[in-house]
């Protein structure tokens, strides 16, 4: 199986190379409204309801996951994030590192992370640690990862010194 995570930053366009694959396509919800109109099989919101963006997460039905119920989302799936901190711990530092985790407990072969940059000198920059955690033991488990190269959290295509 193969997992597409989409987040919002620069290379989400990439999308369209997976559209018309087998893939499963994961969206991070802020970026979903952009991404509406491609066939998104989930949209991932971790934080609390009062920091949702201005759409209609209801309207997602079972493609929303939160890690908590809510009567706004009845049919929203529940993101097993008890059973995930089990296996890794309290790493999550990103909603991108909640989706890959759920894609390595699924079984995922190989993991595309396409506008997740977590650019040192940003805000993100402090999230970089849990996701990097998982994508090592993703590869560990033998899992592909593949990152654009020009994404800021490119590790895996070059190496220093070379």
């Amino acid at each position: 199986m193969t997992v597409v995570i989409v987040g919002g930053s620069s290379g989400y366009q990439m999308i369209l190379d997976y559209v018309d694959t087998d893939a499963n396509i994961w969206a991070i919800a802020s970026i979903y409204p952009a991404l509406q109109s491609y066939p998104i099989d989930r949209v991932y919101e971790i934080h609390k309801e009062e920091k949702w963006k201005a759409f209609n997460y209801a309207s997602l039905g079972d493609k929303l996951v939160l890690p908590y119920t809510t009567a706004k989302c009845p049919a929203a799936q529940l993101s097993p994030t008890e059973s995930l901190s089990a296996t890794y711990g309290i790493l999550f530092s990103s909603t991108a590192s909640w989706m890959v985790a759920a894609a390595l407990q699924e079984g995922a072969d190989e993991i595309i992370l396409l506008g997740i940059d977590m650019g040192l000198n940003t805000e993100y920059g402090k999230q970089r640690d849990g996701l990097f955690f998982l994508l090592g033991q993703a590869r560990a488990m033998g899992v592909k990862i593949t990152i654009p190269l020009d994404s800021q959290i490119n590790i895996f295509g070059q190496q220093y010194g070379v």
